[in-house]
């Protein structure tokens, strides 16, 4: 769907700007309960010119929620012609971020199972973190912002296993949540629900404690 200027404009007069930086507005939350996520290619060769993030982001919605994982429901893809962006529309998602809630340890254990899970069904988030992991109502766990999530239609191999967890320990407020919980008994709960066996097992084990070991100093 193409929105030209008018149509943004009054769009943008009835929603709330939730996120926006120096190149512009974000997110916005319109008064329907729905959420507009915009995207800006960000350089001028890349392959959201031919597939563009608002794109995958509505791709990765459905096949997740093929593999059984909740996520939000998206309901159109845009191209906004003034701002030369393109946009997913999705209804917003209930529930609560995992950065915005208390690690206790029934969560944490939850949470390995889950990211699990995420690794035995093939979904590699690259965005993953624990503000974009909601808790449900329901105490299920459910993924938001998915552009950058690829569903590999087979289990994650070694070392995409051991690349998704740099990006789970990346920021410093969450890897002092896992420092907290107990890193190592973090990996035995999801070594148990992993199903890596064998060498594969034994591989993972020895190389996921030496990218995550703490530096010195």
């Amino acid at each position: 769907m193409l929105l030209e200027f008018a149509d943004f404009n009054a769009l943008l007069q009835r929603s709330k700007v939730l996120m926006e930086d120096r190149h512009g507005i974000k997110v916005l939350a319109t008064p329907d309960g729905g959420i507009v996520k915009l995207f800006r290619r960000k350089r001028l060769l890349s392959s959201a010119l031919w597939d563009p993030y608002a794109t995958r982001f509505a791709r990765n919605a459905v096949n997740l929620k093929k593999l059984g994982i909740p996520t939000v429901e998206v309901t159109g893809v845009w191209r906004v012609s003034p701002l030369k962006r393109d946009a997913v529309v999705y209804r917003r998602m209930e529930g609560e971020s995992l950065r915005d809630l208390e690690k206790t340890d029934a969560r944490m254990e939850q949470f390995a199972r889950f990211v699990a899970e995420l690794h035995a069904k093939g979904v590699f988030f690259r965005s993953a973190h624990f503000g974009n992991i909601l808790e449900l109502p329901d105490g299920r766990f459910g993924l938001i912002d998915m552009a950058d999530l690829t569903c590999k239609g087979r289990p994650l191999g070694v070392k995409e296993r051991l690349r998704n967890f740099a990006h789970l320990v990346k920021y410093e407020v969450d890897r002092k949540a896992f420092d907290a919980f107990g890193m190592e008994k973090f990996l035995v709960l999801y070594e148990a629900a992993s199903g890596l066996e064998g060498w594969r097992l034994e591989g993972f084990k020895r190389q996921v404690r030496k990218q995550l070991a703490p530096t010195a100093g």
